[in-house]
């Protein structure tokens, strides 16, 4: 079957060669891939790579890889579109992960949860509103898989964004959960089985699910977890080759958090123990280094993932160039299961992330969850999933009531929302709050060379408009004009403002003089809308903004987004009106 698969983030530097390696190894697939990456040079590395497992001996399904400059050609007449970025890059995620240590907040990862979780959801709500619309607008049929984190929040915005969109969110923690499992029935009872031969309840949200069932045939998995703690808790246990493999590997764990949690609570956490300490009390696990240590995890540092993915950019080079040989296995994924399950090459159950209906009744409707679903032609079907004991809803609420507050706050820019959710973060539960505004107004300043926060928090510069113009009547009156703005009409007059700037431009480029006739009713026609649509803009409030306009380098810098000198145009045509 011919497909076209459209890849936002298709530069990636390691998840890209595992779906193109996993394209290539399944059967009855053809098509294209579009490879589209603000970082065209890793993206053209990725369709030279991905060209050569094109051509390799063992490949089954053969796909051209294309390279597409521009987001609108790439999503165009798309069947898939595959969502894998950086949200910012490694030096804003040093500050998101490392910043809070002068706090004494540690996190292990520093993705999803706890402050360097929030701090990175900035950045990416308004990455995948713009995918959002951008996918409405092109291929709204498409099936979107993410596998971006922070997920939740990711899916969370895709579903705001376009309701009608088909969308959902991948994670292979709940793989290591059942591999884990896997072994406790090995060294329980001697049985050596993969993971797809059992069967698993898990339901959360994601990077914090928790499995209260799970069997193999008629063996109750979850039995033998008390046993097998009473032998391997104290040294831990890693689920693959080498058990120890956390003493010496930054990404691998003992499942000693896992085991102790287990313990509490009676249901499995189902995700590795750097996730699932960040969701806990920051004294639980994350108290100190020496800590971490004795839990049998450890703090991933942004250093080593620096050092790593120069590592990748070297192994590409090389991969890409023919220099170093492609190797083709099966990486355990199952994205390509699941697209084959979507176009009903058979019928397939495994874990995302998708808006609650009804499939975990103990989470708010609307809310992103984790569980069961069934996938099937064209279909994605949530399995309702057993509820959470009572200790384990209480955690799994707060965060899932997190995610929801944090994204309210970002959606509506809003810092004082997020900051809510911020505080309330598990781990900043020793944070007071003088120290919480220090440490959240400092990641904000260190995310804000890639993330222009102001250009995006309106709220920041209206704060300022009010301690300025807070007791004017036009002040007033633009607050009672305003007061039941939508989101989408604040969106619509904004784009219309820009589209007068615009005219301002063109007048620039077409020769015209301040004075001229054409400059002049424009200034009247901005004039216009802003009494129209804000408060009565007198020719005095016009001056004042022609000044500000050029004055205010953020004012300046957004008018001159339509063109170089267009707000020290408009200020200078302003001014000869309101001489008139």
């Amino acid at each position: 079957m011919r497909i076209k698969l459209a890849y936002i983030g298709g530069g990636s530097k390691l998840w890209a060669r595992t779906f193109m390696t996993d394209l290539a190894l399944s059967n009855d697939l053809e098509g294209e891939v579009g490879l589209f990456d603000i970082d065209i040079e890793s993206a053209i590395r990725n369709q030279q790579i991905g060209n050569r497992i094109k051509n390799h001996p063992n490949t089954i399904s053969k796909f051209d890889y294309v390279v597409y400059e521009n987001i609108d050609d790439c999503l165009k007449s798309a069947d898939f579109v595959v969502i894998s970025i950086l949200p910012g890059t490694l030096k804003e995620m040093y500050s998101d992960v490392h910043t809070p240590e002068m706090y004494g907040i540690y996190q292990s990862v520093g993705d999803t949860a706890g402050p360097g979780g929030v701090i990175r959801s900035i950045r990416t709500v308004p990455m995948y509103e713009y995918f959002a619309k951008k996918i409405e607008e092109i291929c709204p049929n498409a099936w979107v898989m993410n596998f971006t984190n922070p997920m939740s929040i990711c899916v969370k915005t895709l579903y705001d964004v376009f309701p009608g969109i088909k969308a959902f969110g991948c994670c292979h923690e709940l793989f290591h959960a059942q591999t884990f499992l896997c072994k406790v029935l090995e060294e329980e009872k001697g049985i050596k089985v993969g993971r797809k031969d059992i069967f698993t309840d898990a339901s959360g949200v994601n990077h914090f699910t928790w499995i209260t069932e799970a069997k193999y045939q008629d063996i109750d998995l979850l039995s033998l977890i008390p046993n097998f703690s009473s032998k391997f808790y104290k040294d831990g246990y890693y689920e693959y080759a080498d058990r120890f493999q956390f003493t010496y590997d930054p990404f691998a764990y003992g499942n000693k958090v896992k085991m102790d949690l287990f313990s509490r609570y009676g249901a499995l956490a189902a995700a590795g123990d750097r996730h699932l300490a960040e969701f806990c009390n920051n004294k639980w696990y994350l108290g100190s280094p020496e800590e971490v240590k004795d839990w049998k995890f450890n703090l991933t540092t942004v250093d080593f993932r620096i050092k790593q993915q120069n590592e990748r950019i070297e192994e590409s080079i090389l991969l890409a160039s023919g220099e170093k040989e492609i190797e083709l296995k099966p990486s355990g994924e199952e994205a390509v299961d699941l697209i084959k399950a979507i176009l009903g090459m058979g019928d397939i159950i495994s874990n995302v992330n998708m808006p609650n209906n009804g499939q975990m009744s103990q989470l708010p409707i609307g809310s992103i969850v984790e569980t069961n679903c069934l996938f099937s032609k064209n279909k994605v079907e949530p399995i309702k999933s057993k509820d959470l004991p009572l200790g384990v809803l209480n955690l799994v609420y707060q965060a899932s009531n997190n995610i929801d507050t944090l994204y309210q706050g970002i959606k509506e820019r809003n810092l004082e929302v997020v900051f809510s959710s911020f505080m309330n973060q598990a781990l900043c539960s020793n944070l007071s709050i003088i120290d919480g505004k220090k440490l959240f107004t400092e990641m904000l300043n260190n995310t804000k060379e890639y993330f222009n926060l102001k250009e995006y928090f309106v709220n920041v510069d209206n704060n300022e408009v009010k301690d300025r113009w807070g007791k004017t009547e036009a002040y007033k009156e633009h607050i009672e004009k305003t007061k039941n703005y939508s989101k989408d009409k604040w969106n619509n007059l904004s784009d219309q403002m820009n589209e007068i700037f615009k005219e301002f431009s063109i007048c620039i480029n077409n020769g015209k003089a301040t004075n001229d006739d054409e400059v002049q009713q424009l200034v009247k026609k901005l004039q216009d809308f802003i009494t129209q649509n804000y408060y009565n803009c007198t020719n005095e409030i016009l001056r004042g903004l022609g000044q500000m306009y050029v004055e205010d380098e953020r004012f300046r810098n957004n008018i001159n987004k339509n063109g170089a000198g267009t707000a020290e145009f408009v200020s200078e045509a302003i001014k000869l009106y309101c001489k008139r």
